[in-house]
C-alpha cells in the first residue's frame, strides 16, 4: 500500500491531468516529488547536525536544553521527520544560531 500526502485540491488536479494514464505513470510524479522530500530532509538534518557539532553540543545536551525529545532530535538529524517551525526555532535557540542558519544550506 503506498500512502500519497496531498491536498484534496492537487489530487483533482492530477487526476483530471493523468486520467488517461496507467497506474505506474500516474504514480511517477509523486514518488518523484516525495524522494526530492525526503532528500531535503536529510539534508536538512544533516546541517543541523554540522551546526550542533561545530557549537559544541551533544545531541544529548541540545534536546536536554531544548525541552524536547531524544528521538525528536534523532529523526530530524536523520532526515525522517519534517520538524516543525516551533521545534526548529528551540534548536536554534538552545544552540546559539539564527534560525535561518539551520535553514541556509545548498
Amino acid at each position: 500500500m503506498i500512502t500519497i500526502f496531498a491536498t484534496p485540491l492537487r489530487l483533482k488536479h492530477l487526476q483530471k491531468e493523468y486520467l488517461h494514464m496507467r497506474r505506474e505513470q500516474f504514480l511517477g510524479p509523486l514518488i518523484l516529488d516525495l524522494m526530492t522530500k525526503k532528500e531535503y530532509l536529510k539534508r536538512l538534518g544533516t546541517h543541523i547536525r554540522k551546526i550542533r557539532m561545530q557549537k559544541g553540543y551533544s545531541q544529548d545536551r541540545a534536546y536536554l536544553e531544548g525541552g524536547f525529545s531524544r528521538a525528536t532530535m534523532s529523526r530530524i538529524e536523520a532526515g525522517k521527520v519534517d520538524p516543525q517551525a516551533y521545534t526548529l526555532f528551540r534548536i536554534a535557540e538552545t544552540i546559539g544560531v539564527p534560525v535561518k542558519k539551520l535553514l541556509d544550506f545548498e
